[in-house]
């Protein structure tokens, strides 16, 4: 991949966090460790080589777009597509984006700090054609409840709200996946997890595993857990 290119899913209504932004401030502007979240996730993808951002928004567009611009502040391109009147999913977001989208893309999301080899999971789709890469924490319900198994570098199973104990790897917000599986999807309203089941049941969904955990601003627990780390560490935009 020549042109590294992200779809950051940002159009969440937040409203675990409500009590934080007052319903007025999207979650992508919450004040962490003294900036925007924002800014740490445009620091996150310079750091992992990322070329192109088009952010995937839906209320409170407008602020985000004022507070980000065309990405220049971080050495990145950025643009934009909106879910319009309606809420259309994690899947179904991105499906609306593919015209500005290349032919294979990263699909992230807009409220969690991550770390990947990038490279590593390109590396690996260049190898099988038509195939997706899923990145996975070896978790066993550590931070959260598991929810992927995986045999050797397959995703052999994804299914959120099984019973602790029943996986041993959590998805960790990085997919890269091709254009195909969204324009194939037969809704334009849908969930992300809908285009996995079949790569997954035709043993083209690979697993990057990762080492570092997620840090995510979900919830005012976590958020304030996510600002103690980037204080600690000094990680900073």
């Amino acid at each position: 991949m020549t042109d590294r290119t992200v779809a950051l899913l940002a159009g969440g209504l937040g409203t675990r966090v409500a009590s934080l932004s007052g319903g007025a401030v999207p979650k992508a502007l919450l004040p962490v460790a003294g900036r925007p979240f924002i800014d740490h996730k445009l620091a996150e993808f310079r750091r992992l080589g990322v070329d192109r951002v088009v952010m995937l928004l839906a209320v409170h567009s407008d602020q985000i777009i004022d507070h980000v611009g065309d990405g220049s502040d971080w050495d990145l391109h950025v643009d934009f597509a909106l879910d319009g009147d309606r809420l259309l999913g994690t899947g179904g977001s991105v499906k609306r984006a593919l015209s500005g989208l290349p032919d294979r893309f990263w699909v992230t999301y807009g409220d969690s700090l991550l770390d990947a080899d990038l490279g590593a999971g390109e590396a690996m789709v260049e190898r099988r054609s038509g195939a997706g890469v899923m990145t996975v924490l070896h978790n066993r319900d550590r931070w959260e409840t598991s929810n992927v198994s995986i045999v050797g570098d397959l995703v052999t199973e994804y299914a959120k709200g099984r019973p602790a104990g029943s996986h041993r790897y959590i998805d960790y917000g990085y997919l890269l996946l091709p254009s195909s599986v969204f324009a194939a999807a037969p809704a334009d309203e849908f969930d992300l997890s809908d285009v996995l089941q079949p790569l997954i049941a035709t043993r083209r969904l690979h697993a990057l595993e990762v080492a570092e955990p997620f840090h995510e601003i979900g919830t005012p627990e976590s958020l304030a857990a996510t600002e103690q780390w980037l204080r600690r560490t000094g990680a900073t935009p």
